[in-house]
Formats: structure tokens, sequence, C-alpha cells
């Protein structure tokens, strides 16, 4: 019930379907469940695992470069001026072939794919269990005897009604 929307205490009670017919006017998807989004998410970062570890077996350059100042001296006096300070530089590439991992990284990628696997089909049960669940609950307030689509202008008969309805409530003996 959106926050803006008026509420009247007195019109719910002489209706009591009412809320029924909110229950069936609101949008019910499984995908927008919590557990759908969390295992929406699981999977996702099962994909990004799985595409780093392929990327493992690429190779890698990287460049460094590293600079310094020092002196030596034999006393503490660092920030001496007439002391001499001798630099050096050094900078380079590297190079990372991955020869042979002992399939290390193959294995780890076929049991990321199994775990994508049960994710989805977790998923799909989930999804399964949550339409059931929701449409159960749809049947169960269409069958109810002050559902408007029960109605028609007139009052059925419940459990507690005593009036005939068409059928029979003597037992034959």
């Amino acid at each position: 019930m959106p926050y803006d929307e008026k509420f009247e205490p007195a019109e719910e009670m002489t209706h009591p379907a009412a809320d029924s017919l909110r229950w069936q006017s609101l949008v019910l998807e499984p995908q927008n469940t919590t557990e759908h989004l969390l295992l929406l998410n699981n999977l996702a970062l099962n994909r990004i695992q799985t595409r780093s570890l392929w990327a493992q077996g690429l190779p890698n350059l990287s460049a460094y470069a590293t600079g310094m100042f020092q002196t030596q001296r034999d006393d503490a006096r660092v920030f001496d001026t007439d002391g001499r300070w001798y630099g050096a530089v050094a900078f380079g590439l590297q190079l990372d072939i991955p020869i042979f991992d002992g399939f290390r990284r193959i294995r780890k990628v076929r049991l990321l794919k199994l775990d994508a696997q049960k994710l989805e089909e977790d998923m799909r049960q989930v999804d399964e269990a949550k339409n059931a669940r929701i449409y159960s609950g749809a049947g169960t307030i269409a069958k109810c005897p002050a559902s408007p689509a029960n109605t028609n202008g007139q009052r059925s008969a419940g459990p507690g009604d005593r009036r005939q309805t068409g059928a029979s409530n003597t037992r034959k003996g």
C-alpha cells in the first residue's frame, strides 16, 4: 500500500475483500524476491572468478622503475649539505609466461562451471517454488467466499451458513 494512498477503516469494514483485491493487483514476480537476487549475484561473482582464472593463463607483462639516493657518513647528520650523495635508478620489464601449473587452473575452472550449473538449477527451483506459492495463494483468495469473483452482488453460502444451497445436508442411513 503506497504511503500517499488514503486509508479509511470504514471502507475496509464494509468490503472485507478489499485487502485481497490489493494483494491480487500486486505484480508478484519471483525474479524480485531476495532469494532470486542473491542467487543472481552469486552467479555473477562465479562468472567473474571464472574469467579471472582464465586470465591467469595469459602472459603477464609488467614494467617497474625505482630510484634512490644514499650517502655514507661516520656520524648521523643526514641533513648536512656538505656530504656526498650517490643516486641510483633501476627500471625494466618483467614477462611472466605460465607454462605448466599442474592443471590446477583447469580444475578450478571446471569446478566453477559446476558451481554455476548448481546456482542456475537452484535459481530455477526457487522460481518454481515462488511461482507455486504465488499461484496457490491467488487460487485460495479466488476460492474465498467473500471474494469479489464469487459474490456477484450476493452473499455466497459459507461453511457456517444454514441455508440450503441445492445439495442435501442429510445423511443416508
